[in-house]
This record gives structure tokens, C-alpha cells and sequence, in this order.
């Protein structure tokens, strides 16, 4: 039976990038395959390449091969290969825009798409507000004949003040109603699962405060290095480019009070809340909550300058002015060319809340949960019991639900979710502009402490658990990372 979503025409600025070629592809490949478009609907990519129709095509096919590791049925592809349009443009020439406006109105005359048009901007910052204004100029986002909708890459600024001339720029076009800004992160399975686990199981909500929480780390790690992105990365580093949305979106979903209900911005308006609580240390505070690093190798790396001392790796300590959260601290961590792929929440329960009075077991591991994000998707949660064959030996036990192990699953991709989401016209899984703007606040903050002064920065092996430092902010406090 054919989804009920509504017709739409999707037009993806940048479309012989990267994004659009592996990722945008692959999920819209997997979305019409599982019949969750309405049939109106069909793709225009639009880029700045002279390329042939059959040309890209065929680049889209392979890299909807290379992402989903497998060949597309020949059946399969020419079904979805019929939605599938190219057009060539220069996106600073405006004169252009009135040919592509009636390129557009015959697709949407075509496929008949209502006049329902979602605009995905995955290209480059700079034209985020070149495209807008065309459109714009050549009245493209004409709300009269069908909605008109924009899903923003990140990432949204550079710091806040870009990131609030971007936003005034793209508000008097674009209402926030239409504005979708795209975190990937919170399309991801265990991350949309995160409310369920909190608010539907009467074990865990309760203990969700810091009377029994001793801390949280949020991690974040990599096994690749900058690869082709080494000039846009030497400008960001791991603060800006991964701490700014990914870590703090985490962040606020793990803290967050319940929501009335499960309207969007409900959710939204209780994660706005968290991070307007981040507590900012003074610059001297700080150098003790913070370790930036840097791995060996990546001043070689493609367009790195050669005396770069951006940080491709932070750890950082930090706390909450809020009263349920007060004195436990969130450990956020993430870097690149470590030891190992892996995004995850580790929650660490308090051990014995009083030792004295814990007469029968006064020395037990604390109970962990963890929430794997990726590459494994699922729950382990630690418990203590009596090792068998034994008087009363202690020793840890893990519980474990592993969602992407299960027998026949496939995960959906993170854009899957989000690109549907945005044609339903859902906000629940994209950022709303105030949570981007405290976001920044406390990430310029958090930058202006900490200049990249070479003398601060570690540097460490490709293929380890990061600097020394890491470590020690741990250890320090008499704590551990769970994930070493």
C-alpha cells in the first residue's frame, strides 16, 4: 500500500557534492523503494557541472552502490532512476533562476506535485543566502501555490555573529515554520529512541537526576581523519564543527525535562532549556575543565596549513545551572584518527549513595548504562551480582539489547528520517533557531577561553585513545572513560 505523504517536488542545491551524490541518494533510493513517497514525487538536482542526464545518473547509481555496498536490481533502478532529473547552474547568477523556475513548474506540471517544493540547500555557506535571495527574487517560494520549505546544512555560522546574520538573512525569506536546520545526529535510531528510554520505563526516570547519577559522558569518536574536507575543517576544528550541534544535541536530549507532550515544539522548547543552563567557567577555570589535541600527521593532510594548531580533538568537563543537575558533570568528548568508530551516552549511577550505611556491600562497581549510537545500535546496562561458584564474589554483569544485531533489521539511514520528516513538515528531529544561537553563545565562550595557543594543543598518535590529557581530566576528579 502506497504512503499517504504528500506530493512534493525535492530540488537539492549541490547536487554533484559528496552529500547528494552518497548520502541524500542512497536514503531516497531506500524511501522509494519502501513506497514512503506519495507517487507525485520526483528529484532535481541542481549543480554547477556541465554534466549530462544519463551521466549523473549513472554517478548517482554508483554511489548509491558504494553507500549501500551492494548493486541496485535493474528493475529497481529504472523505477527510481525515472524520478531522477539534473540541472546545470551557476548559483550567484540570479538572471539564471527565471530558466530554472520553468524547468521546475514543467517537472511540477509533470508529476503533478501540488506546487509543494523542498529545498535542500547542501552546498557550500556561502551560498546559503545567494540561493535564498534568487529564489526569493524570482518568486520561487510562493507559499499561495503549495508550500515551499528549506533544509539548511550545517554548518549554521561560523561563530554567533554569522550565525544571527545568516538567520536575519534567511527568516525575511523563509519563515522558521519553513526553515528545516539538519543535524544528521538526530536522525539516528538510538537517538530517536532516547525519549522512550527515559519516559516509558518507570525504572529509569526516576533515578534521572544528580541524587543518583554521578556523571554523564557523551563520546563521540572517529576513525578517519579530515580526509577532503582539510580546508573547511582547519577553519572549524572539533569545537565548531563537531562539540557546537552534535555533542550539545546529545547534551539536551539526555537532560531535558519531559515534555508536556510530543508536539515538536514541546521537545524543542525543553532543549532550548538545557542549553541556555550550560554553565561557562572563567578562562582560568576552564584550562582545567578542557583538553584540545591534535593527531600526528595532520599538518600533511590536504589543504591543512602547515602550521595549523587547530584542535581535531576536545575533551571537556562541564556542568548545568540547573537544580536536578547540580554538581554532576557531563564529560563531552570526540576527535579524530582514534582508536575506534564509536558515538554513544554512557550514564554512570552513583555506586553507594552512603557507603557507611551500605553494611552488606560497601565496595560494588556502579551500575552503567550505555546508549550506543553507532556503529552498534542499542542498550547494555551494567549490574552487580555473585560470581557463580563462589561464597560472595562480587562481579559485573551487562544486560544488553543490540537493535542493530536483530535477525532480519536494517536500520533506516539518519537522512531517511529526516528528509520524510521535513516533506510531513515535522520539526521534531531538526533544530529550531534558538537552540543554534545559545549553542553558539556558549561555544564562542568556550573559544575565546581557549585560543589555539600551539602550547595548549597535544598532539597524539593516529590510532590511540587520544592525548594523556583526556585521561587525566578524569582522573583528577578519581573517574574513568567507559569507552577506552
Amino acid at each position: 500500500m502506497k504512503s499517504k505523504n504528500q506530493p512534493a517536488l525535492l530540488i537539492i542545491f549541490g547536487g554533484t557534492g559528496d552529500l547528494a551524490k552518497k548520502k541524500l541518494s542512497a536514503a531516497l533510493y531506500n524511501i522509494f523503494k519502501g513506497e514512503k513517497t506519495s507517487e507525485n514525487f520526483a528529484i532535481l538536482s541542481i549543480g554547477r557541472k556541465e554534466i549530462s542526464k544519463d551521466d549523473y545518473k549513472n554517478m548517482i547509481k554508483e554511489g548509491i552502490e558504494n553507500s549501500l555496498n551492494s548493486n541496485i536490481k535493474s528493475k529497481d533502478w529504472e523505477s527510481f532512476e525515472e524520478k531522477i532529473f539534473y540541472y546545470s547552474l551557476e548559483f550567484n547568477k540570479g538572471e539564471d533562476y527565471k530558466s530554472l523556475e520553468k524547468y521546475i513548474s514543467e517537472l511540477e506540471g509533470k508529476f503533478d506535485t501540488k506546487g509543494n517544493r523542498l529545498y535542500y540547500f547542501a552546498v557550500s555557506p556561502e551560498y546559503f543566502s545567494v540561493i535564498a535571495n534568487n529564489l526569493k527574487q524570482e518568486n520561487m517560494i510562493n507559499q499561495e501555490t503549495g508550500w515551499k520549505r528549506v533544509i539548511i546544512e550545517k554548518p549554521f555560522g561560523k561563530d554567533l555573529k554569522t550565525a544571527q546574520e545568516l538567520n536575519k538573512e534567511l527568516s525575511e525569506i523563509f519563515k522558521e515554520e519553513n526553515t528545516f536546520r539538519i543535524d544528521h545526529y538526530l536522525g539516528k535510531e538510538m537517538i530517536q529512541n532516547m525519549m522512550v528510554i527515559r519516559f516509558a520505563n518507570a525504572i529509569f526516570e526516576p533515578l534521572w537526576s544528580a541524587e543518583h547519577i554521578d556523571n554523564v559522558q557523551l563520546i563521540v569518536s572517529e576513525e578517519e581523519g579530515v580526509g577532503s574536507r582539510g580546508e573547511y575543517y582547519d577553519s572549524s576544528g572539533a569545537i565548531r564543527d563537531m562539540v557546537q550541534n552534535h555533542l550539545l544535541q546529545l547534551l539536551a536530549l539526555v537532560t531535558m525535562e519531559k515534555p508536556y507532550d510530543t508536539n515538536p515544539e514541546s521537545i524543542r522548547k525543553e532543549k532550548v532549556k538545557v542549553i541556555k543552563s550550560i554553565s561557562v567557567l572563567d578562562k582560568e577555570d576552564l584550562k582545567k575543565h578542557i583538553v584540545l589535541g591534535q593527531y600526528r600527521g595532520y599538518k600533511n593532510e590536504d589543504k591543512v596549513n602547515e602550521d595549523s594548531n587547530t584542535e581535531t580533538f576536545v575533551a571537556l568537563k562541564i556542568f548545568l545551572k540547573h537544580e536536578k543537575w547540580r554538581g554532576v558533570p557531563f564529560y563531552l568528548m570526540t576527535g579524530k584518527r582514534l582508536k575506534e568508530k564509536f558515538a554513544g551516552i554512557i550514564i554512570e549511577f552513583k555506586a553507594n549513595k552512603d557507603k557507611e550505611s551500605n553494611l552488606l556491600y560497601p565496595e560494588v562497581t556502579p551500575n552503567i548504562l550505555f546508549i550506543k549510537i553507532q556503529p552498534e545500535e542499542g542498550i547494555s546496562l551494567t549490574l552487580n551480582a555473585k560470581k557463580p561458584a563462589t561464597e560472595e564474589e562480587i562481579t559485573s554483569v551487562s544486560m544488553d539489547f543490540c537493535q542493530s544485531c536483530m535477525l532480519g533489521y536494517n536500520s533506516p539511514q539518519a537522512y531517511e528520517k529526516l528528509l520524510l520528516d521535513a516533506i510531513k513538515g515535522d520539526h521534531t528531529r531538526f533544530t529550531r533557531w534558538d537552540e543554534v544561537e545559545y549553542a553558539w553563545k556558549f561555544i564562542d565562550e568556550l573559544i575565546s577561553c581557549c585560543t589555539r595557543d600551539k602550547n595548549i594543543i597535544e598532539e597524539y598518535e593516529q590510532g590511540s585513545n587520544g592525548p594523556e590529557g583526556a585521561k587525566k581530566l578524569l582522573e583528577r576528579d578519581n573517574r574513568r572513560w567507559w569507552k577506552e
